[in-house]
């Protein structure tokens, strides 16, 4: 008689891992931080790092520009308004002269309109500029203070009268170069120890992890 197995049996011993030439169970490493020959860490945590920090600075470019935007507003209103001003004392001046104008009384009534209005856009338009001060600080000092986190391990390379190809007049590399010929290198101990606090929490990309890792452990054809 035919005997049959239980089909978990047969994918059991399928999947159990090979012997090892002594004879016992071959159990595989933890995989440790080593460069795959394809995957450029070096680079892809630079380029990561870069557009966090872009990030930070397009905010902070953000803020000012509507900043600016607002105090450009505040400007032309305050012009218009004393102009408005000067236009109702005139119209007052005239309402105020001899026998009551309906006329004259109804141009004065728009005219005061207009500069009331004038003025409630001018307080509304205090209010934001109050609060895009503030924004416009805070973005341009976190800007600031990320620049300054990332300089033990990063620089920020500026370009005059020029712009990459993503519109930036800058650029963020690694202070420590690689050698010539070789696009992805372990960084300085000291840098790889910088480069794992270099961003608070889960700020710092998981290659830039990996890529620190590399340093600690050494170059990436080096045997154990």
């Amino acid at each position: 008689m035919r005997e049959f197995y239980p089909l978990f049996v047969i994918l059991l011993f399928g999947l159990a891992p090979p012997a090892s030439a002594e004879g016992g169970v071959r159990v595989g490493r933890a995989p440790q931080a080593r460069a795959d020959k394809n995957e450029n860490l070096r680079e892809s945590c630079r380029r990561l790092v870069s557009g966090q920090y872009m990030t930070r600075h397009d905010e902070a470019l953000q803020a000012r520009r509507y900043l600016e935007v607002l105090k450009d507003q505040k400007k032309r209103m305050t012009i218009a308004l004393r102009r408005e001003h000067q236009t109702l004392a005139q119209l007052e001046a005239a309402a105020s002269v001899g026998e009551f104008d309906a006329a004259k009384a109804t141009a004065r009534d728009i005219q005061a309109g207009i500069v009331r209005n004038l003025d409630e856009q001018l307080k509304m338009n205090a209010s934001y500029l109050e609060q895009a001060e503030r924004g416009a600080e805070l973005k341009t000092v976190a800007a600031e203070m990320m620049r300054r986190r990332l300089a033990p391990v990063f620089k920020v390379s500026e370009f005059k009268g020029e712009k990459n190809q993503l519109g930036y007049s800058f650029r963020v590399d690694f202070v420590s170069p690689c050698p010539r010929y070789q696009y992805q290198c372990p960084l300085p101990e000291a840098h790889s120890q910088a480069l794992r606090t270099l961003l608070p929490g889960q700020d710092l990309p998981i290659e830039c992890q990996r890529y620190a890792a590399i340093g600690a452990l050494g170059a990436p054809g080096d045997k154990d």
